[in-house]
């Protein structure tokens, strides 16, 4: 199997959210006109916490579409920068909290991207199937050929604890940069491709770590008619499962 394969040939895409801000409740009904579903990594002890976060109903109401929810920490700490106890504090405590509410949580995402082989084994422990980096796969806008990162993470992943992903969207990515993205996998005999979402916001704001309403709609409703190419959209837990 090449790097970029996946078991049963094809490309998935996996749409991810990190953070749980307020404005990717945007996501909801351009994700519902174009039948996809996606996963939404957020930490428990912002959820709620202010207009800046999505509140608890309306994580009821994307899990209620088919949306996954994960674990990315209680209050998005560096878990490197941490001593072990309270690296599995966070963890644990968050997953806790989002299973206590009724969430199948098996998905994890790193804050920063940031982990170690400790910080793995932690992740591990506390119950989790998967852990999602926020780089390791060749970034939007660079055509495949040539590029040191493969284009596509392969099914069942390298390491289930630290997925490989495309580095963040930014601000500066365009429409075409993301459909670049799941065509060169699919040009390349296919793969998993996550793609790592911040702000959902038409300004230039959220430190350039954000994507336009209008781009991720154009996209979304892209992405769904690439079945004809053999791609598919799943959440994590589709790729990665288990109980």
């Amino acid at each position: 199997m090449s790097d970029n394969a996946t078991a049963g040939g094809g490309t998935i895409v996996s749409l991810t959210f990190d953070d749980g801000t307020a404005d990717q409740y945007l996501v909801r009904p351009l994700l519902a006109a174009a039948g996809l579903r996606a996963t939404f990594f957020v930490n428990s002890n912002t959820v709620g916490s202010s207009a800046a976060f999505l509140s608890w109903e309306e994580l009821y109401e994307l899990a209620a579409d088919g949306h996954e929810i994960g674990g990315h920490t209680l209050d998005h700490v560096d878990l490197t920068a941490v001593d072990a106890s309270e690296a599995a504090r966070q963890v644990g405590q968050d997953r806790d909290a989002l299973a206590a509410r009724g969430f199948a949580v098996t998905g994890f995402a790193y804050p920063f991207g940031a982990r170690s082989e400790s910080v793995k084994s932690i992740v591990h422990d506390c119950g989790y199937r998967s852990a999602r980096r926020s780089w390791g796969l060749c970034a939007a806008g660079i055509k495949a050929p040539g590029s040191a990162e493969p284009v596509a993470e392969t099914v069942p992943p390298k390491d289930s604890w630290a997925v490989r992903s495309i580095p963040s969207v930014r601000t500066s990515n365009t429409l075409a940069d993301l459909q670049g993205v799941v065509t060169r996998a699919e040009d390349a005999g296919g793969g998993w491709v996550p793609l790592v979402f911040h702000r959902v916001s038409d300004e230039a704001g959220g430190g350039g770590y954000s994507v336009g309403s209008a781009t991720l709609a154009a996209f979304a409703e892209w992405l769904a008619g690439r079945a004809s190419h053999g791609t598919h959209v799943r959440a994590v837990q589709e790729v990665v499962g288990g109980a």
